[in-house]
Order: C-alpha cells, then sequence, then structure tokens
C-alpha cells in the first residue's frame, strides 16, 4: 500500500499545476490520471 498524505485525481492542468506547486515546497503527493499520456489535442476552450 502507498501512503501519501496527499492524493490528486486527475491530470489536467490544474491536476499537474498542484503537483508542481507542492514539489516546489517539498510536500509529498501522488497525481493519478486514468489515461497513461498527456492529450495531443487538449479540449480546454476559452472566449472573449
Amino acid at each position: 500500500m502507498i501512503e501519501c498524505p496527499i492524493l490528486i485525481v486527475g491530470g489536467g492542468p490544474a491536476g499537474l499545476n498542484l503537483a508542481l506547486n507542492l514539489a516546489w515546497w517539498e510536500t509529498p503527493c501522488l497525481l493519478v490520471n486514468d489515461k497513461p499520456d498527456t492529450p495531443n489535442h487538449p479540449q480546454g476552450n476559452s472566449h472573449n
């Protein structure tokens, strides 16, 4: 069993950003994602 104080579910922009910030502060975390890699065509949209 893996023990970790913080579990991040989802490797999207928010999950990756959170994991990077926690790593910067040397806080252990575990990031899990349902896909083995990042998407070639992100699905996020923005409107002005």
